[in-house]
């Protein structure tokens, strides 16, 4: 399993939609750091006592509230990939996870609310299984495992505006096809386990694949986003569809103001996965 560790991936900006504001003035990078460990030791043991939590916590599972006695963090997970995202100015942490176990996999995006004394104040976990949108654990899990997500050079980081600007100019791309997308020249996508390309350093730019084609298809509303320069990291929270919509994630590496990686997750609702033709990477769109 990777560690979290603090040169991973790491993010910051504004709260989920749903979320309460938090104080931040006295949050460190250990201080998430260590609420981030914690949770991915309680899901690994399925022991949630690991973790410190606030009074008053909340714990959220796809958007919805959930009694935490009845939570996925209760079953202890074997997890085979983990990456993680520190943000000191929101006083937050973005943990993803994959889980390959064949008797039931998960892909896990993780927001953690921490308060300025180190407790857990929020947990809200999107989490994708056999039902949701393009799952195969497998396939991400292969897509992502040998990514770059170190650290960039001071001199080379973009903005933080920068970064959400990037993030948004995707968001608004589903819904007018004219926006202009700053995708770097080797963008790589992975959408729940399909990816748009062979690999990662393949050379062709091929972020664009699979995104609507005619105005209007498709929104992602609720946006909010969490972004750290030091690892052009950033992360958007939204509703696919619409208000009412699928529970979405993205991931985002930026270099040199070009998006670089892209992950993808989608907790379908009872209202199953049916995007529309053309609005989202589908099987068979990208290479083997």
């Amino acid at each position: 399993m990777r560690k979290l560790a603090l040169s991973g991936v790491i993010l910051s900006g504004a709260a989920l939609a749903a979320a309460p504001a938090f104080a931040q003035s006295g949050c460190t990078r250990e201080s998430l750091q260590d609420a981030a460990d914690s949770y991915v030791a309680a899901q690994t043991t399925g022991d949630r006592t690991q973790m410190s939590m606030g009074h008053g916590y909340r714990y959220l599972e796809n958007r919805t509230p959930v009694e935490i006695d009845n939570g996925l963090i209760n079953k202890a997970l074997s997890i085979d990939y983990v990456n993680g995202l520190l943000d000191e100015e929101e006083c937050a942490a973005f943990v993803e996870m994959v889980v390959l176990d064949p008797a039931h996999p998960y892909v896990i995006g993780t927001r953690l609310d921490v308060s300025d004394d180190g407790l857990i104040e929020q947990i809200d976990a999107l989490v994708t299984d056999s039902d949701d949108w393009l799952f195969d654990a497998a396939g991400f899990h292969d897509a992502v495992k040998d990514e770059d997500w170190g650290e960039i050079p001071a001199g080379e980081r973009d903005t933080r505006q920068t970064l959400i600007d990037a993030a948004t100019a995707y968001y608004d791309r589903f819904e007018d096809p004219t926006v202009v997308v700053p995708f770097g020249e080797q963008c790589y996508r992975v959408e729940g386990g399909a990816r748009t390309n062979a690999s990662a350093d393949a050379p062709a730019n091929s972020c664009p694949l699979g995104m609507p084609e005619e105005p209007g298809q498709l929104q992602l509303v609720e946006r909010s986003f969490l972004a750290y320069p030091a690892l052009g990291a950033v992360v958007g929270f939204s509703l696919f569809g619409a208000t009412g919509g699928e529970p979405d994630i993205h991931l985002f590496r930026v270099e040199n103001g070009g998006i670089r990686y892209v992950h993808a997750m989608t907790a379908c609702s009872d209202n199953g996965c049916d995007f529309g033709t053309g609005s989202a990477l589908g099987p068979g769109a990208g290479p083997d």
